[in-house]
């Protein structure tokens, strides 16, 4: 979290902040309150937290990549080699699978990683696929992924 501080060069007196806009009404109500005329403050602020962006987008791109290849075999020519009722499963729902690929595919680096929308499962045959990350508990996500620091 960033804190926004605040040191007037008149008293000494120093404050911080969660935001930019409330270390300057607080530094604007200490000069109110020591009846400075001059609004003599520094503001500064802490180096902003590193941005998860690139890992959050690394466990997507993770994550996309096992959903297709565990679903690979709900497509052409891999549907050719199961069993007939299966085969008949998928091919009843095939342009459900083959949106559900796509919309795999066309998951962009664009926005934010955490508020995508996945595309939804097709509803038959039942396939156990690896579910889109929350990203609450980084630990359940990636090969070996270490959180920013």
């Amino acid at each position: 979290m960033t804190t926004y501080t605040w040191e007037c060069l008149l008293d000494g007196e120093s404050g911080s902040a969660s935001d930019y806009d409330a270390a300057i009404a607080a530094a604007q109500e200490h000069n109110a309150q020591a009846e400075h005329d001059s609004p003599a403050i520094s503001y500064g602020h802490d180096e902003p937290p590193p941005d998860e962006t690139p890992q959050q987008w690394a466990t997507v791109d993770s994550v996309r990549g096992t959903q297709l290849r565990q679903t690979d075999y709900a497509v052409e020519p891999f549907t050719s080699d199961l069993p007939n009722k299966i085969q008949n499963s998928f091919r009843k729902y095939q342009q459900e699978w083959l949106d559900f690929r796509q919309g795999l595919r066309d998951i962009t680096h664009d926005g934010d990683p955490v508020a995508l929308v996945w595309p939804t499962l097709p509803p038959e045959p039942q396939v156990v696929i690896t579910p889109p990350p929350a990203f609450v508990d980084w630990s359940a996500w990636g090969d070996n992924w270490v959180p920013a620091s």
